[in-house]
């Protein structure tokens, strides 16, 4: 994230869109711990154009033993 300008009532940062899509997320599932400002932010990035990232289709769990254990 990259900051571009700040003054006293807009703040403009630079950020991707994975991190966009992520924070889109974060807002959404805590809004109520988060309030009314959280709620127009993910606003904010939805009216930009971000969207929420896709669920995964499966999440795998590897484990390898490090080279010194062996």
């Amino acid at each position: 994230m990259n900051l571009e300008r700040a003054d006293k009532n807009e703040i403009v940062i630079h950020i991707p869109m994975k991190e966009a899509s992520d924070t889109l997320k974060a807002l959404t599932d805590l809004q109520e711990a988060l309030g009314e400002h959280s709620m127009a932010l993910a606003k904010a990035l939805g009216d930009a154009g971000v969207s929420l990232p896709e669920g995964e289709d499966h999440r795998r769990y590897e484990y390898m033993t490090p080279p010194d254990m062996k």
